[in-house]
């Protein structure tokens, strides 16, 4: 009986644990898909997917819903989801735990630039701006943090900065080449 028992048990445990990496993955993309965002770009945040700014754009984000609010509301839980995930690795001594806290760290970081990016195409809107800016700042004051407490997350950092850098000049050229 017990042995049936323990089995059921680690069958549950491993469902819970596979929903949860799941989900860990889920978000973990849709951070990357933040840090990607250029100016001008909206998102549809039903599909996760990106629109050029043209004339039907506005009337179809009208006709499905896919406001500035809806948008919001993506970018603040995806962001929350995130440092709640950092937070559950980042006391693990397993170093493929700790590497993947840095990752996600790392893809914070590049969501402020997406972020940045985001506010721009909306600049007209005042109060959407202010909610990007609140998001940002709650990103570098959480990392601040995170990086008292956790140095060995860090360890490459400048490495990642550096990447990070690079990256922005890369799409900084191709945009002066177009």
């Amino acid at each position: 009986m017990y042995g049936l028992m323990h089995a059921i048990s680690y069958i549950i445990n491993t469902d819970k644990q596979n929903i949860n990496i799941e989900k860990n993955r889920e978000t973990i993309t849709k951070l990357k898909f933040i840090g990607t965002f250029q100016n001008g770009e909206k998102i549809d945040v039903k599909n996760l997917k990106i629109e050029q700014n043209n004339f039907f754009t506005p009337i179809k984000r009208m006709l499905y819903g896919d406001g500035r609010n809806n948008t919001i509301i993506f970018l603040t839980s995806t962001i929350e989801r995130s440092f709640e995930i950092v937070q559950s690795f980042c006391n693990s001594d397993r170093k493929s735990e700790q590497i993947f806290c840095s990752n996600i760290i790392f893809d914070l970081i590049k969501a402020t630039h997406g972020l940045k990016n985001i506010q721009k195409t909306y600049k007209e809107d005042k109060m959407f701006a202010c909610n990007i800016d609140i998001l940002i700042e709650c990103i570098q004051a959480k990392i601040t943090e995170l990086k008292e407490k956790y140095p060995h997350l860090f360890q490459f950092e400048n490495d990642l900065l550096l990447k990070i850098e690079k990256d922005e000049e890369k799409k900084e050229e191709k945009t002066f080449l177009i």
